[in-house]
């Protein structure tokens, strides 16, 4: 009698104490419940339409480059800063386009080049001398000077854009390993292909402006008086003297017309035939080169590692259920 009724106290005591623990239990259970959906919402569920699931992810990716580079969203580069695409390119137009174009002033030695270009102006003798050939001859050689930090800004421009298809591959597409490696080849061919369109265009702008040097340019004509263009042989050695500072201050005002022309020209070529061109093909190109034969079962193989850990999730779900079951049975 004494052991029955020992039970049963003990038994009231244990499930009034169970009763006790079982609200904040219940509330554990919800959370790890929702935490786990999460986790499996984020994983993905099993790939049965591998095509369909294909078409997804791809107009997916392109959609989220796009608005990114409208400035509708923003993403997480390598670095860890939070930006938009149109964002930063703004920032590299700054600091890779008109930054160093202005550091492009004319050298600390330029008088003596350009003595040394009347000099091979003039040729064995003293003769009719000609400072508009001189003033030509040196603005192209300064014009040259811009090549290269003008095709280094492009090339930043261009890494902009693969650090954001980068990025926006590695949120959408890191389930499928084979698809990410061969997203990230059609998105770098493509950005190539559109380099190349820029780097032509700009080139052949400089070309030009080294060319012809246009000293009827309006900017050109209103900053400068009047520039002499003969000389007699008797007076041409004190010329050559009062010409240089003369031809600087031409080259130097000429060459600052080109930079500003270059300032505006430059995004606006790297926004017209790089980015804007590179998001309007994006989709199309992974279209094309993605979606032959049977490709898309290659591509959608996924990662080993992650559908283990869908796996566990799913177990974890299964045992929380059962779990949320038997405390419901608790009165």
């Amino acid at each position: 009698m004494g052991t029955r009724f020992l039970t049963q106290r003990l038994c009231k005591i244990l499930m009034e104490h169970v009763k006790d623990c079982l609200p904040d239990l219940m509330d554990r259970i919800t959370e790890q419940k929702v935490k786990q959906q999460e986790a499996l919402e984020e994983l993905g569920p099993d790939v049965e339409d591998k095509v369909g699931t294909l078409l997804e992810l791809l107009y997916q990716f392109s959609t989220l480059f796009n608005d990114t580079i409208e400035g509708k969203k923003k993403i997480t580069l390598a670095n860890g800063k939070e930006t938009s695409g149109g964002h930063h390119l703004r920032i590299v137009f700054k600091t890779a386009v008109f930054d160093e174009l202005d550091k492009i002033q004319l050298p600390d030695h330029i008088e003596e080049e350009i003595r040394d270009e009347i000099q091979s102006a003039m040729g064995a003798k003293r003769a009719l001398f000609t400072p508009n050939i001189v003033f030509e001859n040196m603005v192209k050689a300064q014009l040259k000077r811009f090549e290269v930090p003008v095709r280094n800004s492009i090339k930043k421009c261009a890494e902009v854009v693969t650090d954001i298809t980068t990025t926006i591959g590695k949120q959408t597409l890191k389930r499928f390993p084979s698809l990410l490696r061969e997203s990230h080849h059609v998105s770098l061919c493509l950005l190539l292909e559109k380099v190349k369109v820029v780097d032509s265009f700009i080139e052949s702008y400089l070309r030009c402006e080294q060319t012809y040097i246009n000293s009827n340019h309006r900017l050109f004509i209103e900053s400068r008086p009047g520039i002499e263009t003969t000389y007699s042989d008797a007076e041409v050695l004190e010329i050559e003297e009062m010409n240089i500072p003369k031809i600087k201050a031409f080259v130097e005002e000429y060459v600052n017309i080109i930079r500003r022309q270059l300032m505006d020209i430059v995004p606006k070529s790297v926004m017209c035939f790089l980015v804007q061109e590179f998001n309007e093909n994006l989709h199309k190109a992974h279209m094309t080169r993605l979606l032959v034969g049977d490709k898309a079962d290659t591509l959608m193989a996924e990662d080993p590692f992650h559908a283990e850990r869908r796996q566990k999730v799913l177990e974890m779900m299964k045992a929380l259920e059962s779990a949320e079951e038997i405390t419901s049975l608790i009165e």
